[in-house]
């Protein structure tokens, strides 16, 4: 256990990355959606990483902190919300930069982060299937980790 001596001389990066890390833990939310497309054999599946907040500004410092490209959208408004909401959304291989750079300081989410790496690396999510598409394996490792996913965030 660092003393809180060592704490206050982390490098400045760290200690704004376990920010952010503690901050997603609390408010964001990885997810994994699947559609099937018209004319496709197959579905389509997409990795997400979102936090809705009410202060923009918040979200713009977290994009900062971690570094990697993100958008922010805006949402029309809703009865139930009082102040105007905001979205920052991280999407594909910019989730997955933004989940490696955060999962070695998450603690809740932490098993959705593994979840979301291995859909991406055995769903061999953004590479080229080729002529061929990919084999019947990929297609179940996708529908596993979209499932598995699904399951952890009813815990």
């Amino acid at each position: 256990m660092k003393s809180d001596i060592e704490v206050i001389r982390m490098p400045q990066n760290d200690i704004a990355i376990g920010w952010a890390a503690g901050f997603f833990d609390g408010d964001g939310c990885t997810s994994i959606s699947k559609q099937q497309v018209k004319g496709r054999k197959n579905l389509t599946y997409r990795l997400r990483l979102y936090i809705a907040q009410n202060c923009r500004e918040t979200l713009l410092h977290f994009k900062r902190v971690v570094g990697v490209h993100a958008f922010i959208t805006t949402p029309g408004p809703k009865l139930e919300n009082n102040k105007q909401m905001f979205t920052l959304v991280y999407e594909g291989w910019h989730a997955i930069a933004a989940l490696e750079k955060l999962a070695p300081h998450l603690v809740r989410k932490k098993h959705g982060a593994q979840a979301a790496l291995l859909f991406w690396t055995e769903g061999r999510m953004g590479t080229l299937p080729g002529c061929n598409g990919f084999g019947p394996e990929v297609w179940r490792k996708r529908a596993y980790w979209f499932k598995k996913l699904r399951m952890l965030d009813k815990r």
